[in-house]
């Protein structure tokens, strides 16, 4: 347990020892309120609980932090003082403080974490960076963001999933396949202008290269050219995740699960769901595109589903 609630739990059961001792509702006690003093001298920690059953108790708040000392178990505590105008401060004992340090010592990594009779199950989708394309230094910020979030979840207790969600499906994509099957005609000496929408980085060479060392034979006897592209799209989102995955195991950031959008048209899914809003009656047409009508559901605009 944490020090911060073990000290809310053993003030809130002296509270109700004095209470009961007064014939006094235990209804009206109030939510244990434990602070981090602005200054060392005035303890370890602090809390006002005295100055706030003033009211109920009919009592200064000084008699009753005194009265309240009497019932706080103080086996772990050095000293304890009642303050003007009410403050009862707390100081931890020395062999308490050093039975913590041989615990962390012992327990190590493990040591703060918490564990919850009925712990959240919690999804964290973070980085996704485009497939079509090295990570950079935004997808590094992300995924410290995302991890450290998961990490704090996990260490109060919850059951997290890290996911990356890879946006293997649509025209980026088929841009990508383009250009690599450009540049590695040019790598055989073909003279084949770039396309301008074309992706223009160095790396593109480098998924060709890697397709005619790894796949010359197998790209060889497709001829349709759309296979082709597709089949240089797939070998270069292969070769981009493959490249995020080994930048982020140096980061120390993995995933539970690599999600692949693409699934989720393969499975028809994309299309029943699209089939069902559309049955609802929130697919309108617009100069030739199906728009979703989500402002019906709090969007602020309506969305292009089929362009």
């Amino acid at each position: 347990m944490i020090i911060k609630e073990y000290i809310e739990q053993t003030v809130g059961q002296a509270l109700t020892k004095l209470l009961q001792a007064k014939n006094i509702s235990l209804e009206l006690s109030p939510a244990i309120k434990v602070e981090y003093p602005k200054e060392e001298k005035f303890g370890d920690y602090a809390t006002p609980v005295a100055m706030e059953c003033a009211k109920i108790l009919r009592m200064s708040p000084m008699q009753i932090g005194q009265q309240l000392t009497q019932y706080i178990d103080t086996q772990i505590f050095e000293r304890i003082d009642v303050v003007k105008p009410g403050f009862i401060n707390i100081f931890l004992s020395l062999p308490f403080l050093l039975k913590r340090l041989e615990e962390i010592v012992t327990v190590k990594d493990d040591y703060g974490k918490n564990k919850k009779a009925n712990p959240r199950t919690v999804n964290i989708e973070f980085v996704s960076a485009n497939p079509t394309g090295p990570l950079n230094v935004v997808s590094a910020r992300a995924a410290a963001v995302g991890d450290t979030l998961a990490n704090l979840l996990a260490a109060s207790g919850d059951s997290v999933h890290r996911e990356f969600y890879v946006n293997d499906y649509g025209n980026q994509v088929l841009w990508l396949g383009k250009s690599v099957w450009i540049r590695y005609r040019q790598m055989l000496g073909e003279d084949v202008p770039f396309p301008e929408e074309g992706y223009h980085g160095e790396y593109v060479k480098d998924i060709a290269k890697y397709i005619h060392e790894n796949f010359s034979q197998e790209l060889s006897h497709i001829k349709d050219e759309e296979e082709i592209i597709n089949f240089c799209a797939r070998k270069a989102i292969e070769y981009n995740v493959a490249s995020q995955k080994e930048d982020l195991d140096r980061f120390n950031v993995t995933f539970d699960t690599w999600f692949y959008e693409s699934t989720l048209h393969q499975s028809g899914k994309v299309l029943d769901v699209y089939k069902y809003l559309e049955s609802l009656g929130v697919i309108r047409d617009e100069d030739g595109k199906k728009v979703f009508v989500s402002t019906q559901f709090g969007d602020d605009k309506d969305r292009v589903v089929i362009r």
